[in-house]
């Protein structure tokens, strides 16, 4: 690790910089300076210490699928770089699983043997594990590897090649989604593709996208030691769901996140077999999203000059097919259920395919965020819905519903999180999406005059602080 890069993290360059602006002879100063000191010790203790490896792997298990688990540890067999230790966290584990994963450890090489622990863990919900596999851990960073995650081989070299450059920060790599099942019959439980990767998860981490809903795969991430050990930034344990979600989010505003752009992994949907998203209820899935909002509210926090890059210089305008997304339900949005659209027949028209969605989920509400930034005008609106019994209704703007203000025939949005709901008919298939919509970002000065006047408050207050924002930024 480079000891010139010990000021990456975000808290470390607020305190350098808060020592940088006070009176050497000032109280402050000193409180300033002797935590800087501190933080010297700790990079020795965290990244220099040779005995350390540099990776924990946090893997959690109830035993109940010693396939995956299999080809899981078969993914970490074949890593190119093997500097690392793996904790099996078994948790609620009964006699017969139990006798079943110590041989499948059992079966691992010698090498891979002596690299592995099995821990047991009783009690709790699915924090605990994370909590007492964080605690056990011995790695310079940590990262979450569930029993049925699979990795490529550059996983590890690439955590490692990032954290070289970036000690303290928390490690972000992109990761592929594919759709997967489990056989039944005479070889049940064997998993198989059903459907080709995407590259939803293929993005870089903007803390603004991730404070509304969560798009970053636990094996995608490798955390610092320090905020666990050190800071006390610890695993939830009242959630039953996101638990991983808010742990994010509460050390990445501590640390700042650094993106490496290669894929790494797999992230496996499963389509017919128990998961997250089948073993808890959709009213759960919301409690736990809506108290883990209100965490965010309630946390101070710093955010890193990548993301305030993108805010301020047009990261996500809604431009780009990837800024957009589409999210249906059946009663409350849930953040991972979202499509992507693809290019339609004209510049200005995404296509959203829910031919597939509508086979096995009732849509009752569909919403669609051009973007995650405010300062944004969307003209020229109109959504064509195509249902599966070849019906098809369009909408202008004056039939569809936003979080923005009208505007003409469209909408102009000046908050982040831009959403515009699509009316339809509730209970039938729908086939696809069509959205026509010409998109301008950032606002233009002659919008802002038309809409509020340069008399209004809240116009001069909305371009002061843009100007200021981006002043700031170019120093």
């Amino acid at each position: 690790m480079k000891n010139q890069s010990i000021n990456v993290t975000e808290l470390n360059k607020m305190m350098t910089y808060l020592e940088g602006m006070v009176d050497k002879e000032s109280e402050e100063y000193r409180i300033f300076h002797d935590f800087t000191e501190l933080q010297k010790k700790r990079f020795k203790e965290e990244y220099e210490d040779k005995s350390r490896p540099f990776l924990s792997i946090i893997t959690r298990t109830q035993g109940k699928r010693p396939e995956m688990l299999t080809e899981t540890l078969l993914c970490i067999c074949g890593q190119v770089d093997t500097d690392f230790e793996l904790l099996i966290i078994g948790h609620n584990v009964e006699d017969n699983d139990r006798d079943r994963v110590l041989e499948i450890i059992g079966d691992l090489p010698q090498w891979m043997q002596e690299k592995t622990r099995y821990v047991p863990v009783f009690g709790g919900t699915r924090a605990t594990p994370l909590n007492r596999g964080f605690e056990e851990a011995r790695g310079k960073y940590i990262t979450i590897l569930d029993d049925d995650d699979l990795v490529f081989d550059n996983w590890i070299e690439k955590f490692k090649e990032a954290a070289e450059e970036n000690p303290g920060k928390i490690i972000h790599s992109y990761a592929v989604s594919q759709d997967w099942e489990t056989l039944s019959g005479e070889h049940s439980n064997t998993p198989i593709a059903v459907d080709k990767p995407t590259n939803i998860f293929c993005e870089d981490f903007l803390i603004t996208r991730q404070l509304t809903f969560n798009v970053c795969p636990t094996m995608a991430l490798a955390f610092p030691s320090y905020p666990f050990k050190h800071l006390n930034i610890r695993f939830d344990e009242q959630f039953t769901t996101t638990e991983d979600w808010d742990f994010l989010m509460r050390t990445a505003f501590i640390t700042g996140v650094v993106n490496s752009k290669t894929p790494t992994s797999i992230y496996r949907r499963w389509k017919n077999t128990e998961n997250s998203q089948s073993l808890h209820n959709e009213k759960e899935w919301s409690k736990n999203y809506k108290t883990i909002l209100k965490k965010f509210c309630d946390l101070p926090a710093f955010f890193d000059s990548q993301s305030m890059n993108k805010i301020i210089n047009g990261g996500s305008s809604g431009k780009n097919l990837d800024d957009v997304q589409l999210f249906y339900a059946e009663k409350e949005y849930n953040p991972s259920e979202y499509i992507r659209p693809v290019k339609g027949e004209n510049e200005h028209e995404m296509v959203f395919d829910l031919s597939e969605v509508s086979k096995d989920k009732v849509i009752k509400k569909l919403r669609i965020d051009p973007c995650d930034n405010g300062n944004v005008v969307l003209s020229e609106v109109s959504v064509m819905v195509n249902y599966k019994d070849e019906e098809t209704v369009c909408y202008d703007s004056k039939a569809i519903k936003s979080n923005g203000k009208k505007f003409g025939d469209g909408f102009i949005f000046l908050k982040s999180d831009p959403q515009i709901y699509i009316p339809i008919k509730v209970g039938k298939a729908i086939d696809e999406i069509r959205l026509k919509s010409v998109i301008t970002y950032p606002v233009p000065d002659e919008v802002l005059n038309t809409v509020f006047g340069k008399k209004n408050i809240l116009y001069r207050v909305v371009r002061k602080a843009y100007k200021v924002l981006k002043r700031l930024l170019r120093k």
